[in-house]
């Protein structure tokens, strides 16, 4: 099995990576080769029959800021050319927008940011959620949404904060969480974040508390063990 990792920011890929590893090695999976191109350094992308998986990272930036950002215009194109040939694709937060902004989604600024674990609510059946509670705890970090879905695709899990967690068209899936952050990484995220965490009246103790209550290694692991072996 080929995967290639779309780096959407820097330092975005490695922790993928490490969910990979750690996945493949508890579920006994065997991975012929990862590699990550680093496009927001160098937006030259992949051949689309190079490798057997593709998935976009997540990234502080957003699909509306093109200006600012002038390689997610040929990502997103790298994105539609994968969708065509129904290449199995997973997308995380930054990555689920884009993927949904290629499928003619609307993606829009929130009016707040949400940070921390939440309780993902999964309410269609879905491969990527093979023997994944219909309730489970992930963390966030986004300050973007899908605002309106694009047409055929399958909403497939929401939260409190957010309408589309999830979504499948085809063998595309994206999700808003970021399953591949333990929570040792997102303890870190909070303390770089502290000085937006006072401003929006949040507890700091509070997060790395629930936090470290709620993180599972197992669901993480599965997750991505379903992506990689789910039968899309």
């Amino acid at each position: 099995m080929r995967i290639a990792l779309i780096a959407n920011y820097p330092n975005r890929a490695e922790y993928i990576e490490n969910l990979i590893n750690l996945s493949t090695k508890k579920h006994n999976t065997q991975i012929s080769d990862i590699r990550t191109f680093d496009i927001y350094k160098n937006p030259v992308f992949p051949k689309t029959d190079e490798f057997d998986k593709f998935i976009f990272s997540g990234g502080a930036l957003g699909v509306y800021e093109k200006r600012k950002y002038p390689y997610i215009v040929p990502t997103i194109d790298f994105a539609k050319k994968l969708i065509d040939k129904d290449t199995d694709v997973l997308g995380i937060c930054y990555g689920h927008q884009l993927i949904a902004e290629a499928l003619g989604g609307k993606v829009y600024k929130a009016d707040h940011v949400e940070i921390g674990y939440k309780e993902i609510n999964v309410h269609k059946e879905d491969p990527l959620f093979k023997d994944i509670p219909c309730q489970f705890n992930s963390f966030e970090f986004h300050k973007d949404a899908i605002l309106s879905p694009p047409e055929d695709i399958s909403v497939l899990a929401s939260s409190s904060g957010c309408q589309i967690e999830a979504l499948r068209y085809n063998n595309i899936v994206s999700v808003q969480f970021h399953p591949e952050i333990p929570f040792d990484i997102a303890i870190k995220v909070y303390r770089n974040q502290e000085k937006n965490l006072k401003i929006n009246k949040l507890n700091i103790d509070e997060l790395i508390k629930d936090s470290i209550e709620k993180y599972n290694e197992d669901i993480s692991t599965k997750l991505m063990y379903n992506f990689l072996t789910g039968g899309f």
